[in-house]
């Protein structure tokens, strides 16, 4: 399952059938890395940062053009009226914010009490202050760089 492990990248997706990624404009405040979840901004079309409120639909896939903000790490990131890469269905490499030790356990978005190594959008295998990210299952456990495999089904 961790072919490539050593060339990994957050939001770097694996090719794998069925596959849908999808071109969703960003709203609201805030800024989304490769890697992290974004949430359905109410009307299906549009994404935001996670908040709480909203519905995590996707990961987003890694992708060099379209980012015209700077995350709180300084990297490039989306912000309000960039055009997200969001993957529904299919693999993808994730940063997580503990190391996966066990494949087949639900993925979850943390969308309250952020903090510089778990921010808003991070995923993370408990539920404390997270947000199930519906049909969503580790596929990998953490490898050397803490890298794990999110499989996702559509939320």
């Amino acid at each position: 399952m961790q072919q490539y492990a050593d060339v990994a990248l957050a939001g770097l997706r694996l090719k794998s059938t069925p596959e849908d990624v999808r071109s969703m404009p960003m709203t609201g405040a805030g800024t989304v890395s490769d890697g992290t979840a974004v949430c359905d901004a109410g009307n299906g079309e549009q994404c935001a940062k996670p908040d709480g409120v909203l519905r995590p639909v996707g990961i987003v896939v890694f992708q060099n053009i379209g980012k015209n903000g700077t995350g709180a790490d300084g990297k490039e990131a989306y912000k309000q009226h960039d055009i997200v890469p969001v993957m529904r269905v299919g693999r993808v490499w994730v940063k997580p914010n503990a190391a996966v030790t066990a494949t087949g356990g639900a993925v979850y978005v943390r969308t309250a009490s952020a903090t510089t190594e778990a921010p808003l959008g991070s995923l993370q295998t408990s539920a404390t202050n997270g947000t199930l990210l519906a049909n969503a299952t580790w596929d990998s456990i953490s490898n050397a760089d803490g890298l794990a495999i999110v499989q996702l089904r559509g939320a």
